[in-house]
């Protein structure tokens, strides 16, 4: 099974303890991926304000922002929990594989015009087949 950890969108403090665009908030998103069949798990990360070591924002990398999340939402045992979640999608996902969309033909969309009629108060369905 792969696992890959991307991050979808950071919200910063402009300025926070004296430093600038500091990291709060992390949208990540982990795909599992096994034989062709994908399945998601996301959420949001609140980090901790850096009290030792600091790096400017434009110098992050998508890998240390993504190490910081796995780390603070409790490392292995995280990534565990979210295959444990996944397995039953990833395993319905794999079984899915190989079918193709096919769309009837009675699919097709048809103008229908629908009366209500006075005397019964029935609804008479015109046939969409037929032709004026």
């Amino acid at each position: 099974m792969n696992v890959t950890f991307s991050i979808a969108k950071t919200l910063v403090w402009p300025e926070k303890n004296a430093m600038q665009n500091v990291v709060g908030v992390v949208y990540w998103e982990c795909t599992f991926e096994r034989n062709g069949a994908t399945s998601k798990s996301g959420g949001e990360t609140l980090l901790d304000v850096p009290t030792d070591t600091f790096i400017p924002f434009d110098q992050l990398t998508e890998q240390q922002i993504v190490e910081w999340v796995i780390a603070k939402e409790g490392g292995v045992n995280f990534i565990n929990m979210l295959k444990e979640i996944n397995e039953p999608y990833l395993a319905y996902a794999e079984s899915q594989l190989g079918l193709v969309e096919v769309k009837p033909s009675f699919l097709t969309p048809a103008v229908v015009q629908i009366f209500p009629t006075k005397s019964t108060g029935k609804i008479t369905v015109a046939d969409p087949t037929m032709v004026i």
